[in-house]
């Protein structure tokens, strides 16, 4: 087979634009490989990558399960589909990962054996769950089909029954798509008027290759209907610039997703504005290649593995840079249909034996999270950089002096009531409103007299018990655990409490500075043991009791 007359490549994705003569830019500069189908056959000799003559042949013989292997002229040796290999040189197959030309993106079918060249094909959503977990680079998945429970393993590409331990292979192959059908769905596309641009971008900054960045005049509409969604949960940051980007190629990749689309369904296709924060370093990769999580990295996957967009800018904020200028991409997203994600979904599922859902979403009465998963589904319009107003701290003169917490007296009317349980106390929670009014300093914790009635059982003086104070340095210094011990509490005669009781405060840990300030923390002491019933001289139950106070509040001066 003659080597010298196939195009070398570097990308490893096929350029959809292309295909319909929408790429304004050389294969060097777009990144991807150019060329007339959605999938290509290529060779490796000497670590470069070339195309293989017979490319529909070699796919035709792909698709169809029965077939291992194609068959070149005599005198050439096969290509091996179990191995992907052509002699002992390496082959793969290309296509496209993401496209606005859905209907010529490759959709995988998953077939059984029944009998030797007897292929059957799995259910479309046993199809869809296999899919979805040889994605996720599982080696084994248990699955059911009918009555029957199944365990196939991706390596070897066996499926097992778990009861009888017979076994049947297992292939994965693509739908077959002719030149005949990619040409006729590439002629709509091609023949198609070229998309309407927004009539407030601007025209003459709108570069054929490439991205313009346009800086909006605060005093402009424009300027205002981006920020005021932002401030609706980011309000008093400092705004540094909000910015239109004006992209051709991405936007032509938009409106051909939009299209394809509403074409399948009828009807126009839901469309958000919502937010992505992202860090400072890959805005410029985002203005000029799209949002994809693989590159910019993973804003989470609880949902999916995906591209995360938030209906509030708060959520988006937390995945911007720290510290400094903040980044965040307001876009819009074509959400379509949309269902609840899962932590294992490559794509979202499908909605019918069709059709596939077009996105995943945290709530499906009330999304505010929506994960995308293909990137055509994506234009990033607006760039907003802020910063946030810098943490004030109060000087030491204004840092509150030890804090006082009152627990209420505990009234004993008689020697009846007197518990021989061990009894339960419980500190207030103390609330911090900010890190600036974290107290530098120690701060005492007072439990006041606690009146007994009866002097027969217990001292007839009220007794004090203290907190002994709690220093806290700086925020660094709270995640360590505290260990506050409450002091011996003396009773008048060893008759009725033979010992002193001693009251330990276990250790309060925090996990990090940011959970201090906003959330109360409770203090609980354990119970108070009482020797032994016989100590007591009528040991009755008695409730519990504990502080009614509600939690202090230490307010910012400022």
């Amino acid at each position: 087979m003659d080597m010298m007359d196939m195009n070398l490549s570097t990308g490893d994705e096929i350029c959809c634009l292309h295909l319909i003569d929408r790429c304004n830019e050389r294969e060097e500069v777009c990144g991807k490989v150019h060329c007339r189908t959605p999938y290509l056959w290529q060779i490796c000799n000497n670590d470069l990558w070339s195309s293989l003559p017979h490319n529909e042949e070699i796919e035709q013989d792909y698709c169809n399960p029965v077939k291992t292997k194609h068959d070149f002229s005599v005198g050439n040796p096969p290509l091996y589909f179990n191995t992907m290999t052509y002699g002992s040189a390496a082959v793969r197959r290309l296509s496209m990962t993401a496209s606005a030309l859905s209907s010529l993106i490759t959709k995988w079918v998953w077939y059984w054996e029944k009998s030797e060249d007897i292929w059957k094909e799995f259910e479309p959503l046993a199809g869809d769950e296999l899919e979805r977990h040889y994605l996720n680079s599982a080696t084994t998945v248990p699955f059911s089909a009918g009555r029957h429970q199944y365990e196939l393993s991706f390596l070897d590409m066996f499926q097992t029954n778990t009861i009888t331990r017979t076994q049947r292979l297992v292939r994965r192959r693509p739908v077959f798509i002719s030149n005949a059908e990619i040409q006729k769905v590439c002629d709509i596309h091609c023949n198609s008027a070229p998309p309407v641009i927004p009539d407030y971008w601007d025209p003459n900054l709108l570069p054929p290759v490439g991205y313009e960045r346009i800086n909006l005049d605060t005093s402009s509409p424009e300027y205002y209907n981006v920020l005021n969604p932002f401030d609706k949960t980011m309000a008093g940051c400092n705004i540094l610039s909000v910015e239109r980007i004006q992209n051709l190629v991405l936007w032509k990749s938009f409106n051909l997703q939009k299209d394809d689309m509403e074409n399948k369904v009828g009807r126009v296709v839901p469309e958000k504005f919502l937010f992505h924060g992202t860090k400072s370093e890959y805005v410029d990769a985002i203005c000029r290649e799209n949002i994809d999580w693989r590159v910019c990295g993973e804003n989470g996957t609880f949902y999916g593995r995906g591209s995360y967009f938030a209906r509030d800018a708060k959520y988006s904020h937390q995945f911007t840079n720290l510290p400094g200028p903040r980044s965040m991409f307001v876009c819009r997203i074509l959400v379509g249909d949309f269902t609840l994600g899962c932590l294992y979904y490559n794509k979202p599922p499908f909605k019918n034996k069709e059709k596939a859902f077009d996105s995943c979403v945290n709530d499906i009465r009330n999304p505010s999270i929506f994960v995308i998963f293909e990137k055509s589904q994506i234009y990033p319009e607006y760039l907003i950089q802020y910063e946030q107003p810098p943490v004030q701290f109060a000087p030491p003169a204004q840092v509150p002096q030890p804090v006082q917490v009152v627990m209420p007296p505990v009234q004993v009317a008689s020697p009846a009531q007197v518990p021989p349980q061990p009894v339960q106390v419980v500190v207030p929670p103390v609330q911090f409103g900010s890190p600036a009014q974290v107290p530098p300093q120690p701060f005492q914790v007072v439990m006041p007299p606690v009146q007994v009635a009866s002097p027969a059982q217990v001292p007839p003086q009220p007794f004090q018990v203290m907190v002994p104070p709690v220093q806290v340095a700086s925020p660094a210094q709270v995640p360590q655990p505290v260990q506050v011990v409450m002091p011996p509490v003396q009773f008048g005669s060893s008759a009725q409490v033979p010992q002193p009781v001693q009251v330990v405060m276990p250790p309060v840990q925090v996990a990090s500075p940011a959970q201090v300030p906003p959330q109360p923390f409770q203090v609980v002491m354990p119970p108070v043991q009482v020797a032994s019933p016989a100590q007591v001289p009528q040991p009755v139950h008695s409730p519990f009791w504990q502080s009614s106070l509600p939690p202090f509040h230490n307010h910012n001066p400022f």
